[in-house]
């Protein structure tokens, strides 16, 4: 429940408990290798999920004609977002479209795709507060856009580029998550001094972050990462 040393690693316990349910479903397909476990478990989140969201848009557009307090604060808790509830339906989208470019689109998928994707909207303009929801709404959906793109197309962005480049690509994605937020807030301060332009400060802040992360991922994260590979397929052959 935090506090964190960095204020994003709130979405680590949200990302560790939707893993959490990965492992459970692949343990239920041991079982019963005929249940389609895995879109089951993506309607059903995204369904609990989008009528969770639906119940927050109502209450907040309620909220000028006298909106109950209780019922706002009780909404808004951590709580939710950590059993899936405020965010499953992003979950449930990725699943979903993964089966549809991979089986192919049909009209359950298909609707439910449209109605998550709505539900989505709805929680990004929640989480604006106030602010203008345009930026996030859009950034979201050509990132979205571009998931689509690289499923349908995903031999021929293997071919186009390097493997090896596209996996660094990939694994440095996680460590500018992870540092950018704090090193940020600490480096355009500092460098707030000596550059007076937005630009050209971003840039720069930019670069140092990405450097870092580089950095991260090629010296320690690439040795943890093949020490732990190493005990745990050590440990599967003792087994």
């Amino acid at each position: 429940m935090g506090p964190y040393i960095d204020g994003v690693i709130w979405t680590l316990v949200v990302e560790a408990v939707f893993y959490s349910l990965i492992a459970l479903l692949l343990a239920v397909r041991s079982r019963r290798p005929n249940l389609d476990i895995f879109q089951a478990c993506a309607i059903a989140l995204g369904l609990v999920s989008t009528s969770f969201l639906l119940v927050s848009g109502v209450v907040t557009l309620m909220e000028p004609t006298g909106n109950p307090e209780r019922l706002q604060s009780l909404l808004d808790r951590y709580f939710f977002s950590v059993i899936l509830l405020r965010h499953g339906v992003f979950f449930a989208i990725g699943m979903l479209l993964w089966r549809s470019e991979k089986d192919g689109y049909n009209t359950l998928r298909s609707s439910l795709l449209s109605l998550y994707v709505g539900a989505a909207v709805v929680q990004i303009v929640l989480q604006a507060e106030g602010h203008n929801p345009v930026a996030p709404v859009t950034v979201w959906g050509g990132l979205l856009a571009f998931f689509v793109f690289s499923l349908r197309h995903n031999r021929t962005v293997r071919k186009a580029g390097s493997p090896s480049l596209l996996r660094n690509l990939g694994n440095l994605s996680y460590p500018i998550y992870l540092g950018h937020f704090v090193i940020g807030m600490h480096l355009i301060p500092a460098l707030r001094e000596y550059i007076r332009q937005d630009l050209l400060l971003l840039l720069i802040a930019s670069v140092i972050v990405f450097g870092l992360a580089w950095a991260v991922m090629v010296g320690p994260e690439r040795l943890l990462r093949t020490s732990i590979k190493a005990r745990l397929v050590g440990f599967r052959a003792a087994r």
